[in-house]
């Protein structure tokens, strides 16, 4: 819901607070650093945001290239299908095979068969997803950590040498070239 509203409002963009329902947070400083906002208690889970948000228009148009989850693809393309899928599949967590195959209703090794006549695999796509995904916030300025965080790292570590692997760059290095 944050990166959707991010992209509305500009990657800067914190919420007015987020209310949790439940016991209070142990680690409530952790959860208000990936928020950016101040987190309290309420009835039910809401990111709170002055209503003015709700008229802003859409900042770009659809961009197929940057797979930003805008324009649809066309439902014959199944190496579009999937990377779309794949990108909206970010805003959850990192999407796996599995999760894909439920989502097309389709079994596991049709995809697989079907990806592989057209010369790519799931990992292709998501590596070629994650590198788009990845080049775009460091762009826009977000943190190596936010980075890696957004694209279901748990480590920065481990996204700074997923980053490397990719582009040979670490991503500080890359968005000081930028």
């Amino acid at each position: 819901m944050l990166d959707l509203i991010r992209r509305f409002a500009g990657a800067n963009w914190t919420p007015s607070r987020v209310e949790l329902p439940g016991p209070p947070v142990t680690a409530k400083a952790a959860v208000e650093n990936v928020f950016r906002g101040d987190l309290s208690r309420g009835e039910l889970a809401a990111i709170i945001f002055p209503a003015g948000l709700l008229e802003v228009p859409n900042p770009r148009p659809p961009d197929r290239q940057q797979g930003d989850g805008c324009a649809l693809p066309d439902a014959q393309d199944i190496v579009a299908c999937v990377e779309h899928l794949i990108g909206l599949g970010l805003l959850e967590g990192r999407p796996n095979i599995d999760w894909l195959c439920r989502r097309l209703q389709i079994p596991r090794r049709s995809l697989q068969r079907d990806l592989g006549v057209r010369g790519t695999s799931f990992e292709a796509i998501l590596r070629r997803v994650l590198i788009a995904r990845a080049s775009e916030l460091l762009r826009r300025g977000v943190s190596a950590t936010q980075t890696g965080f957004e694209l279901g790292y748990t480590d920065s570590a481990h996204f700074s040498r997923a980053f490397r692997r990719w582009t040979g760059q670490t991503p500080h290095d890359w968005q000081a070239g930028v």
